[in-house]
């Protein structure tokens, strides 16, 4: 019992190791992408390219 309760939690621990990375750069990507959509409202921006 004790040795599937540490699998799971090893296995918890490196499913978190790999999703937090993860979540970090999409919620850095999602940040650029407002600032300039508020930036295009701003100044009245008839075009908006969220790419690179």
């Amino acid at each position: 019992m004790v040795t599937v309760l540490k699998q799971v939690v090893g296995l918890l621990a490196l499913l978190f190791t790999f999703t937090m990375p993860t979540y970090a750069q999409s919620d850095n990507a999602y940040q650029e992408a407002l600032q300039r959509i508020e930036e295009a409202a701003a100044t009245g921006a008839s075009e908006l390219s969220l790419s690179g």
